[in-house]
């Protein structure tokens, strides 16, 4: 929770920030509303980021960002993505690594609930494991998401719930979903619920 409520904090520099021995980054900028600009150099480690909350609700509410620098990031031991982004309403950029090993994750819900001028998101370049059970209302209320990208590296057998994963993006036309391995979700309820735009939805 290092920041989590400095509602004046404009900009974070975490060049000279030790951060080698830290197992969570949970809520770390949670409700940093005036937030525009976090520095991320290399210099930022992540590679102990291992408890069960990692990285979850990271960035949530951070109502004034607009783009985020997370290339130098590991997230080979990160638990949990849950929330990161959630309600990030001016988020429209973010740049991963040109790989992610995501094989500790085990939720991906919520992660860009509410990113409102979020228009497309690419996930071709994470790697994940069976252990990822859940995506609920992972894209919920992105309004302007018209695109985003699965690939068959991610390991998806694991899935549990897709429930509310697409509901409210209203522009979005198409869902190539063909990627994601569904034979064990449980719930599909809501998934596409008032994507009025859509076209084709492609769970073959």
């Amino acid at each position: 929770d290092f920041f989590k409520g400095y509602s004046n904090l404009v900009t974070a520099n975490m060049t000279s920030l030790y951060t080698e021995a830290d197992t969570s980054m949970h809520s770390m900028f949670e409700n940093c509303g005036k937030l525009t600009t976090v520095i991320l150099p290399e210099t930022f480690q992540t590679s102990m980021v291992s408890k069960a909350n990692g990285m979850q609700n990271m960035f949530k509410d951070c109502k004034s960002l607009e783009s985020i620098n997370m290339q130098y990031f590991d997230f080979s031991r990160v638990v949990s993505f849950a929330g990161m982004f959630q309600g990030c309403i001016k988020l429209h950029d973010i740049t991963f690594p040109s790989y992610i090993d995501a094989g500790e994750v085990t939720t991906m819900a919520d992660m860009f609930n509410g990113c409102v001028n979020l228009e497309r998101v690419e996930m071709s370049h994470i790697t994940t494991s069976a252990k990822l059970n859940t995506m609920e209302g992972m894209f919920e209320g992105c309004v302007k998401l018209t695109d985003v990208v699965f690939q068959d590296v991610m390991n998806t057998q694991g899935l549990t719930t897709v429930a509310d994963m697409f509901n409210g993006c209203t522009m979005l036309k198409s869902a190539n979903v063909s990627a994601l391995n569904v034979s064990k979700v449980k719930t599909f309820a809501n998934m596409f619920m008032n994507c009025r735009d859509i076209e084709v939805i492609d769970l073959s």
